[in-house]
């Protein structure tokens, strides 16, 4: 199933009669990243996070390719819904690319400037009682600014401002 409509070209047409550029990704997903297995009550990690690929490189070319773009190469942020809120956490948690370099444009940064995560899927550690944050998944506490932009202190944290709402 692919759900690109009501959480992908009407949230891109939203964002841009708000003034904001919107890139749209479509991305691998069979077994895009950790899920719970049902065969074996646990958690599953697939050895190539494909989904998690794309995303990085996304990323990588639009900063390559901001100057061509009209963009800031340092105001590039994601935004996920459901499976896809899973897809937000991962880029935003992971610390390196996940691929080799293909060329030169992937020698721009593939963590996102900032983040938002809406009624992510997959996040929560099924092991504990009530909704405990899977342990993989880190939130700063840094505050996204007015400009989008993270204060000084924040620069060097482990991750972007990122938002996340459930349901």
């Amino acid at each position: 199933m692919l759900a690109i409509d009501l959480e992908g070209t009407e949230v891109c047409d939203w964002l841009v009669g708000q003034g904001i550029t919107c890139v749209l990704l479509k991305y691998r997903v069979p077994c895009y990243g950790p899920y719970w297995a049902e065969e074996c009550d646990c958690q599953s990690i697939p050895e190539v996070p494909m989904a998690l690929q794309n995303a990085q490189r996304a990323i990588a070319l639009l900063r390559a390719q901001a100057n061509g773009l009209g963009i800031d190469p340092h105001r590039v942020g994601v935004i996920g819904f459901s499976a896809r809120g899973r897809m937000v956490a991962d880029i935003s948690n992971a610390p390196a690319r996940s691929y080799d370099a293909v060329d030169a444009d992937d020698q721009q940064a593939t963590r996102p400037d900032f983040a938002l995560a809406l009624y992510p899927g997959h996040l929560w550690d099924r092991g504990k009682p009530g909704l405990a944050l899977d342990a993989e998944v880190r939130i700063s506490n840094c505050e996204l600014r007015r400009t989008v932009r993270r204060p000084s202190s924040c620069r060097q944290a482990m991750t972007p401002p990122m938002t996340y709402a459930t349901r």
